[in-house]
């Protein structure tokens, strides 16, 4: 059997980036509606309701939360490795090896500086629609 046909999920290699506090706008943004807008108005029409909507909107922005918190750029002498996952049957890892690498960068803007929030690019070659895109990431000027 040829060995790059064989599935095998990486090992945790040198760690690049995680997400950035500007990922978590848009949760935090999300939690303002439900809690201050969708909690009081069931609240209003049933207390049993508004429980109902109350938990549901704590575990919906509590999960968004986790799932940001678990995504991780890695690298190992294999590739570039992306990982994420809040449970069990969800988690995974995606990247591209290095000998398909076609082109990484990230853009710095005056925005990206200032909020430490930066956007990653690995292309894989020969291929235009997969590769590594993540937006958001933190701690990326370590390694590029």
């Amino acid at each position: 059997m040829d060995s790059d046909n064989v599935i095998a999920f990486p090992s945790k290699g040198e760690w690049i980036a995680k997400k950035s506090w500007v990922a978590y706008i848009g949760v935090g943004l999300i939690a303002l509606l439900l809690f201050f807008i969708a909690v009081p108005v069931a609240w209003s029409i049933h207390w049993i309701a508004g429980l109902i909507v109350l938990v549901v909107s704590a575990l919906f922005v509590g999960y968004r939360v986790l799932l940001l918190r678990s995504y991780e750029l890695y690298f190992d002498d294999v590739g570039i490795w992306v990982s994420s996952g809040v449970f069990p049957w969800e988690q995974g890892v995606y990247g591209v090896k290095w000998r398909d690498v076609d082109s990484a960068f990230w853009t710095p803007t005056f925005w990206s500086w200032l909020f430490k929030s930066y956007s990653i690019e690995v292309k894989r070659r020969l291929e235009t629609y997969s590769g590594i895109y993540l937006e958001h990431m933190r701690e990326v000027m370590r390694w590029l």
